[in-house]
């Protein structure tokens, strides 16, 4: 969301695609992965001051990803996807069968 709306980031992951997402936000230069518990990739939190810094020098990079973003309607598509399936799946709604209903 905040990339959509050209937003740096400061990433700041804890477990599983969270890492993945951070290492693609410095990546693609428009944010800054801040380092959990002094160690592995990122700006250290003691550093913090640097890591804002940074993001702050990516804006101009995630407007560009924003301007992108919002220019392939990915919201409005993923929207009308969703309502798409809500119809498809009350019109092919499964019947409870005979054994179900037990009898």
């Amino acid at each position: 969301e905040a990339l959509y709306a050209g937003v740096p980031l400061v990433a700041y992951p804890f477990f599983h695609d969270q890492l993945l997402l951070a290492e693609s936000i410095e990546k693609l230069g428009c944010g800054v992965w801040l380092q959990r518990f002094d160690h592995g990739p990122g700006v250290a939190v003691a550093d913090a001051e640097l890591a804002i810094e940074r993001a702050i020098a990516a804006r101009p990079k995630a407007q560009e990803l924003g301007a992108k973003a919002r220019g392939m309607h990915g919201f409005d598509t993923a929207y009308a996807k969703c309502e798409e399936f809500i119809r498809w799946s009350r019109e092919n709604a499964r019947k409870p069968s005979a054994d179900v209903l037990g009898a």
